[in-house]
């Protein structure tokens, strides 16, 4: 396995509430990517949050990054919590056989973080 990290930059941001289900709500947004992998990602992902703020997420993200040389995408599926103080973590791992061009047959898994000092990422992966 080899360790690659990341920050990411959310350029594009937006939150709708899912009718009828307090505390639900649907997220789209762009991000751009730096560090070992260099590139753009698109996500979205369904949230519940309560009146303090802690809940949980999942959802999907496309990357068109390079990776250790490698230009090509990849989907990442996420997982996680939030706490009241906004911050949050999740588990992610790349979607078998979502790997294309140079990326084709990655596979990864790892964390995502996201609090004041803004949002990482740490993907431990191997590529065949």
């Amino acid at each position: 396995m080899t360790r690659a990290t990341a920050s990411i930059e959310t350029t594009d941001y937006n939150d709708e509430p899912v009718t009828g289900r307090i505390g639900c709500s649907r997220t789209r947004g762009t991000d751009v990517i730096h560090g070992d992998l260099e590139g753009n990602a698109s996500w979205e992902g369904l949230s519940v949050v309560d009146s303090s703020g802690v809940g949980g997420f999942v959802g999907l993200s496309r990357f068109e990054v390079r990776l250790g040389g490698l230009a090509g995408s990849f989907v990442l599926q996420f997982s996680g919590s939030v706490g009241a103080d906004g911050s949050s973590e999740a588990t992610v791992r790349v979607l078998s056989g979502s790997g294309t061009g140079e990326l084709a047959g990655l596979s990864a898994s790892g964390r995502l973080t996201s609090g004041a000092d803004g949002t990482a990422l740490v993907l431990d992966y191997d590529h065949s």
